[in-house]
């Protein structure tokens, strides 16, 4: 009798601290939103001849608006990313986490959700004083698809290139392939593996990733006041030298490490074998080196030094437009062409507030007096489309989905469309319940999921 009783009492205390663990559980404080399956909307061909402001939205400062191929718009407040449809703005799906903050968002996808690389959308949430807990959803559904943890201060910025993502903060960068596994993780290292593998004393202020290789600008104690490009294979342990030499991705050496000769320094491009780099001094001018650190070209451009100093201030990663033969960057007010085949400066355009979108054969570059249709291959702006941004005079980005312009102005995101272009059928506009935690019911795909507790992750 008395055993029974003790075996009572024990099931009773195990539910009762279960319980307890449970309440205070990432499973208890993560809420996802699924929604159904979604055909991807056929995208632009041409430029609109004039455009309409369809629908409007709001998010929070500090994290970029994300807009998919696929058919969404993402935003996001301090615990949660929100998807909406980018033909009329009504709920898709959401992912939360209450017990934890957002500390970045991105996606790799750019023309579609075909080939390698870190596709869908891809959360941080910061835990533990690092940017760790590493999510990505799938874009239409907002399902769950491969997690991780990071190392990476609170303070990241998610970066995508070539079949790579990864996180920068000001001194450690993680780099993972299309699975999440780490590549290369360089910086100060917080668990260097062996000894004097730590890269320490080194500020990054800006990076740009490749297929084989990836650069990053940095600022060190040790050296003074002038930049420095450093370039890196972005898998040393793959390649030939690092098999020989036993490299991982926290044992290798640099490819290359080059003084600039400039305090301030932007990365414009980076290829398998060479990086651009936009140097304040002595003047203005886009410098493309090989991979070998040797300079092979130096070209003069119009950008006062001010901007290329103040854009250091602006986030550890310049802001880009990827095309199939050029790169279009912004730097302050200057919209770059940099060529994909040799880095080359193809053109600049002045008066830019943000980076463009690329349809057809031409840009979509948001200006002052609304958005101008430039020509890629000339950058010569050919007409202007109004846009009424209704007093608005801060930066501007724009995206396209399907058949709607997306323009993110500081906390808002306005979803334009050419009235005469036909009208993707709507979804029905319908809020997604409350948000509740804690229980296993399923409401339009929603459903209270386990938070990521998977440990150091793999790589």
């Amino acid at each position: 009798m008395i055993d029974t009783a003790v075996a009572i009492l024990l099931v009773v205390i195990v539910v009762g601290v279960a319980s307890i663990i449970y309440v205070k559980s990432d499973a208890r404080a993560t809420t996802i939103e699924t929604g159904p399956a979604e055909s991807v909307p056929a995208a632009m061909t041409a430029p609109p001849s004039t455009l309409r402001q369809i629908w409007s939205l709001t998010t929070s400062v500090g994290f970029p608006v994300v807009v998919s191929p696929s058919g969404t718009v993402v935003t996001a407040d301090d615990h949660t990313v929100r998807a909406f449809d980018g033909a009329t703005a009504a709920p898709r799906w959401s992912y939360g986490r209450s017990n934890v903050a957002l500390c970045a968002l991105g996606s790799g996808d750019t023309d579609d959700n075909t080939g390698t690389g870190v596709k869908g959308i891809l959360t941080a949430f910061s835990k533990s004083g690092h940017c760790s807990e590493i999510t990505l959803l799938d874009p239409v559904t907002g399902a769950r698809s491969k997690q991780r943890t990071g190392f990476t201060a609170t303070d990241s910025t998610l970066v995508f290139g070539g079949p790579y993502g990864g996180m920068i903060s000001p001194n450690l960068v993680e780099l993972w392939r299309f699975d999440l596994v780490r590549t290369i993780q360089y910086g100060d290292q917080p668990e260097p593996t062996k000894p004097n593998t730590g890269h320490l004393g080194c500020d990054f202020t800006d990076i740009a990733i490749a297929a084989t290789q990836f650069a990053t600008i940095e600022h060190c104690a040790a050296d003074g006041s002038s930049a420095q490009l450093v370039i890196n294979y972005v898998d040393p342990g793959s390649t030939a030298d690092g098999k020989t030499k036993n490299w991982d991705a926290q044992n290798f050496d640099p490819r290359a490490t080059v003084k600039l000769g400039s305090d301030h320094a932007r990365l414009l491009s980076v290829s398998a074998e060479e990086a651009a780099v936009l140097v304040a001094d002595p003047t203005p001018a886009v410098v493309v080196y090989g991979s070998d650190g040797t300079a092979k070209s130096r070209t003069p451009v119009t950008i006062s030094a001010d901007q290329i100093v103040a854009a250091d201030d602006h986030g550890p990663v310049t802001p880009v437009t990827i095309g199939k033969a050029a790169r279009y960057v912004v730097v302050g007010d200057t919209l770059f062409a940099i060529g994909n085949d040799n880095l080359q400066t193809l053109w600049t355009l002045p008066g830019v507030l943000g980076t463009p979108a690329l349809v057809g054969t031409d840009l979509l570059v948001p200006v002052a007096a609304g958005i101008a249709v430039v020509p890629a291959i000339s950058g010569a702006p050919a007409s202007t489309i109004p846009v009424d941004r209704a007093g608005y005079r801060g930066a501007v980005n724009i995206a396209t989905v399907g058949r709607v312009v997306v323009e993110s102005r500081g906390v808002e995101v306005i979803g334009l469309r050419d009235p005469a272009a036909p009208a993707t059928p709507p979804n029905p506009a319908t809020p997604p319940n409350p948000t509740t935690t804690g229980d296993s019911t399923t409401t339009r795909g929603r459903v209270s999921l386990p938070g990521l507790s998977t440990g150091p992750g793999t790589g």
